[in-house]
């Protein structure tokens, strides 16, 4: 296991011990879940697998220009009598002056009757490489995010977070068979989402379902080099919540993120995750007013109580 999955799986145990610990804590002062509007953040960690990959690699057509070599020869009535390129003959030798009538100090070339000018041009081509497909399965990986957020009395619960995903290529498959594969996929995604809360928010367990669009940057890593691309991404869910006091809350939840037809280098490909993730958000404020004083352990739903009963 690398060091970046050990460090998301402690920042995730430590953000749960955290909620634990306020549940554990604030016991006798708090036991129903917040009442009125109120921010929040939170903290998300999980297992995550790709589902397999159709790749398509578009093929390409090159072409090497050729080179091109002038050279000058003594030319009698047209027939060249001496061969071009002569180191005698040719202006880029010593006694190039055979081709040219020095007047004055300036160099006139003398073409036609007496010198001939030859290119001869070589080397050269077009190369093509054709098209490919081929297919990727992953081996499962770790998820972890970061997310903040406003719950509404009405259920609604807009959210922003990041998540990170990385998974390691298991096998590659062709036309010609199947093989073990080395590199990974890795996906940072930042994603704007609207949760719906059943029940009423008095209940200590709600369940809810969402959605969500955003941005995914995907790296294709491999063979000592790696690319990666942003492209638009969404995603659906669902899950539930515990509410340990009127503050905290743990959630189990599971996610469907996906970025299609993405070109990453030269790859045409597409990423689909499915995640499952236990998470802890930490609600801000006084607790929204559903406080539980000793002094009067039993009130009508959504009224505050003082500190004095």
């Amino acid at each position: 296991m690398t060091s970046r999955y050990k460090g998301i799986i402690a920042l995730s145990a430590l953000g749960l011990m955290f909620g634990a610990y306020s549940g554990v804590s604030n016991a006798q002062t708090a036991q129903t879940p917040p009442s009125d509007p109120g921010w929040y953040f939170g903290i998300n960690a999980g297992y995550n697998k790709l589902s397999d990959s159709d790749n398509h690699i578009a093929g390409t057509t090159s072409t090497t220009p050729g080179t091109s070599t002038t050279s000058q020869a003594l030319n009698v009535l047209g027939l060249g009598l001496i061969g071009n390129g002569s180191a005698l003959l040719n202006t880029g030798g010593s006694l190039d002056g055979l081709c040219q009538l020095a007047l004055g100090g300036t160099a006139i070339p003398l073409s036609g009757l007496l010198c001939k000018n030859t290119t001869t041009t070589g080397g050269g081509g077009t190369t093509t490489t054709p098209a490919s497909n081929f297919a990727t399965s992953f081996k499962g990986g770790l998820a972890g995010a970061l997310t903040t957020g406003y719950s509404f009395n009405n259920g609604l619960r807009p959210e922003l977070s990041v998540t990170y995903r990385k998974n390691d290529y298991d096998t590659v498959s062709t036309a010609t068979g199947t093989t073990s594969a080395s590199g990974s996929r890795t996906s940072i995604a930042g994603m704007g989402s609207l949760w719906y809360d059943f029940l009423d928010r008095a209940s200590t367990v709600r369940p809810y379902i969402g959605a969500g669009v955003g941005a995914n940057n995907v790296k294709l890593s491999g063979g000592g080099s790696s690319e990666s691309k942003t492209a638009f991404a969404w995603q659906a869910g669902a899950g539930i919540s515990y509410f340990m006091t009127a503050k905290d809350a743990l959630s189990l939840d599971y996610r469907y993120l996906a970025t299609n037809n993405i070109t990453v280098g030269s790859i045409k490909t597409d990423y689909k995750a499915n995640t499952i993730m236990l998470g802890y958000r930490h609600f801000l404020g006084e607790g929204n007013g559903k406080q539980v004083n000793p002094k009067c352990p039993v009130f009508p739903a959504g009224i505050a109580v003082g500190p004095d009963g």
